[in-house]
């Protein structure tokens, strides 16, 4: 597997294809979690903001 891997490394043609699609999903991955992550403190956010105006802490 590690010999694989050091091939799939290191060989430089004929990959560009899996190399951008790696890329893209990787990506989407990361903005997926991120949004998750912002969505919930915002959202945590505007309950607090809420709770203030409506006068409860």
């Amino acid at each position: 597997m590690k010999e694989l891997l050091k091939r799939f490394v290191k060989e430089e043609e004929g990959l560009e294809p899996v190399e951008y699609a790696l890329m893209l999903v990787l990506l989407a991955l990361v903005a997926v979690v991120g949004a998750g992550a912002l969505g919930g403190a915002i959202s945590k956010k505007f309950t607090e903001v809420s709770g203030t105006i409506s006068g409860t802490p």
